[in-house]
């Protein structure tokens, strides 16, 4: 099977990227996409104040909310694909993910903020063309 990992942040912009995986028939025929969802760990006072189980059990759900309607829209379109829950800093995981699985592509659907947001913010999208040992397809 040939790996695609589509990062879903839960936005119709990961939605979009989906749609876009089939409409320009981006999945070979022995093609698998792995829906990836990476929520974010507590770290500093706040692990230490809540309890793990409290937190394992929020990042599942948020990782679900995520997945799921990506998931099944592939499962619509006929397109197989797996779920996969992660933990940590997106723009290093999704990449660090996408080489385990020995993924070909990597896609992202892009949330247009500008360039102003992205130089305060920054852009996972941007970290993660930067990281990345496959290529890149970031769907507007």
């Amino acid at each position: 099977m040939t790996p695609i990992v589509l990062a879903t942040d839960g936005s119709e912009f990961s939605l979009k990227a989906a749609r876009f995986l089939n409409e320009n028939k981006v999945v070979p025929a022995d093609g698998v996409v792995h829906v990836v969802h990476v929520a974010a760990q507590l770290t500093g006072r706040a692990a230490m104040y809540i309890d793990s189980e409290a937190v394992s059990q929020w990042q599942e759900a948020e990782s679900n909310e995520a997945i799921n309607p990506v998931l099944d829209l592939l499962q619509q379109m006929g397109i197989p694909a797996e779920r996969k829950a992660l933990t940590g800093n997106a723009a290093n995981e999704i990449p660090r993910y996408a080489e385990e699985v020995g993924a070909h592509l990597i896609v992202l659907g892009a949330h247009g903020r500008g360039r102003l947001a992205n130089a305060l913010l920054g852009s996972v999208t941007n970290r993660v063309l930067q990281r990345a040992h496959c290529s890149v397809l970031v769907v507007k």
